[in-house]
């Protein structure tokens, strides 16, 4: 069930495993700006995205080094500019 998702453009199921982008290195990213995707950051980053278009919150919870953090920061990277954005954020 987590390793896919209902595409409603395409009216079908798509394993999340082929909607991850291809890493491609930046040499003037610094490191710890650096997010390689994989299948947990790109559904994480799906979840966080549609929650907040429709203004709900977002409570992401996991072990140590599940790249809660660094998910979080690099979808606000691309979205600091966005109206009406607000951010409650513990980070631990």
């Amino acid at each position: 069930m987590y390793e896919y998702y209902w595409d409603t453009e395409a009216l079908e199921w798509v394993a999340w495993k082929d909607k991850v982008p291809k890493y491609i290195h930046d040499p003037d990213r610094k490191f710890p700006e650096i997010l390689v995707p994989t299948v947990d950051t790109v559904r994480t980053t799906w979840l966080v995205e549609n929650q907040v278009r429709i203004k709900r919150p977002a409570l992401l919870v996991g072990e140590t080094g599940t790249s809660k953090s660094a998910t979080t920061q690099n979808f606000l990277r691309g979205k600091i500019h966005a109206p009406l954005f607000h951010l409650t954020c513990f980070l631990e």
